[in-house]
């Protein structure tokens, strides 16, 4: 098993043993959406570290799911193209709310080959819907009017402006994965599934420190889709 798997492994059992240790009681009405985000996300990233770091495009998605079981809010039935990025968005600005999650996620944004590795995502023409849309000049206007606004938001540390930029994009790369637009053992997308799976092995474990240890001084939205038996359940 390459270091690197080896590391993401020891990360993410580090992560479990602490969730275990944080909450051993009972869920109650107030803490479960907060507990299954952070145990559903576990789940997933345990999956991602036993896939090889060569097999990406399962690794990826399985690291995506996490993220998802972090921010997904009850959209049963709506239009999941805007509510999914608005989501983000709201758990990004909750997850500063915490003074330990804004101070993560600035030294986060301020390391250098963090930002080397969003700025490859982000300025990655493949990674725009307009791209293929083939609207090639809507493209560029588009990338020339959110390119400054990205790099500014670099230069001053301004972690909701910058993730929202990366989530579009590694959007575009889930969409090109889960909805079986390239071929499971593709090299094409490699430039963007690399960094993708970098970012994502490297900012899943400080969403969910912080959570653990902090998350109870926030109210977080109702999981959706709560298991039987569990006091968020419908029924």
């Amino acid at each position: 098993m390459p270091s690197r798997q080896r590391t993401f492994e020891s990360i993410v059992m580090g992560l479990e043993q602490n969730f275990l240790g944080a909450f051993t009681g009972p869920l109650t009405k107030e803490d479960q959406s907060l507990r299954d985000r952070i145990r559903r996300a576990l789940s997933w990233m345990k999956r991602a570290a036993s896939v090889s770091f060569e097999d990406r495009p399962p690794r990826f998605v399985d690291l995506w799911i996490a993220l998802n079981a972090l921010y997904g809010q009850r959209n049963y039935g709506e239009d999941r193209s805007e509510s999914e990025f608005d989501d983000f968005r709201e758990f990004v600005l909750l997850f500063k709310k915490i003074p330990e999650g804004k101070v993560m996620l600035h030294q986060f944004i301020s390391k250098r080959h963090i930002q080397g590795q969003i700025r490859g995502l982000v300025k990655n023409p493949y990674l725009w819907r307009e791209y293929w849309e083939g609207k090639m000049q809507l493209l560029e206007n588009q990338m020339n009017k959110n390119l400054p606004k990205f790099e500014r938001a670099i230069s001053h540390k301004e972690p909701e402006i910058i993730f929202n930029y990366l989530f579009e994009r590694l959007k575009v790369l889930r969409n090109q994965l889960f909805h079986g637009s390239s071929s499971a053992d593709t090299r094409r997308n490699r430039d963007a599934l690399v960094p993708g799976i970098l970012l994502l092995e490297e900012l899943l474990p400080i969403f969910i420190q912080v959570m653990i240890k902090e998350g109870s001084r926030e109210i977080w939205p109702d999981i959706p889709y709560p298991a039987r038996a569990t006091p968020l359940h419908p029924m």
